[in-house]
């Protein structure tokens, strides 16, 4: 990403910067981000913003207790480190933060639905995966990125448990009443897909200002774009 955003800039004769950060987003400071006094500032979370809503849920999961959580009403669960971080980012008044999150509801209490949805999520994903990889040394590294995400959905618990991905329509709710707004999208989604793998199979479809890139009819990924 960061060598395809240098070169369009540079063809637009635009001063840009790419600072990508090795760093978990638990531990990330806004010292870390250099950021420069008058400049435009973007932001880019690509399936790793979900960890933050790791929290101490193990009460709930075994005895179907409220514990220390509370709901906004809208059934999303209040997380202290993921508002921590979205206030942290807002302060910063970035023109856009873009955010890739997998569309799928792992952030459940009990381990049957999670399971559940885990199985068809991951059902599709590997489906995608047999369709579209040839080399069977990218496949199996694809194969076993994936296995860690189920092991963690499915064997672990309370902090330990980071693979608590959301669908769209919640990160829709913590970015609004974090005071973002979206940004609507628009994509060639059959040249897109091309450009991407060249295969049958992938899909872009528009949806509520973002983008799902789906493998048939089931939504994979979800992209979407934020303004404060």
């Amino acid at each position: 990403m960061g060598t395809r955003l240098v070169k369009e800039a540079e063809g637009l004769g635009m001063p840009f910067e790419f600072n990508p950060l090795n760093v978990p987003l638990r531990d990330l400071t806004a010292d870390m981000l250099k950021v420069w006094s008058g400049e435009a500032l973007g932001f880019v979370s690509i399936l790793c913003l979900h960890v933050l809503l790791a929290e101490d849920d193990r009460v709930e999961a075994n005895f179907g207790l409220g514990g220390g959580s509370s709901s906004n009403g809208n059934g999303v669960k209040d997380c202290k480190q993921m508002g921590e971080f979205l206030g942290m980012v807002k302060s910063m008044s970035p023109k856009v933060f873009l955010l890739v999150e997998q569309e799928a509801d792992h952030n459940l209490n009990r381990l049957v639905d999670r399971f559940v949805e885990g199985l068809h999520y991951y059902s599709a994903m590997f489906d995608s995966l047999e369709g579209n990889y040839g080399c069977e040394e990218e496949r199996v590294g694809m194969e076993e990125m994936f296995g860690r995400e189920i092991e963690d959905i499915v064997a672990c618990e309370g902090l330990e448990r980071e693979e608590r991905h959301e669908r769209y329509g919640r990160w829709m709710v913590r970015f609004g009443g974090a005071g973002f707004k979206p940004v609507r999208l628009w994509c060639d989604g059959k040249q897109m897909v091309e450009e991407a793998s060249g295969k049958d199979g992938y899909k872009i479809v528009n949806e509520k200002a973002g983008l799902m890139i789906c493998w048939h009819e089931r939504p994979l990924y979800a992209v979407s774009a934020w303004i404060c």
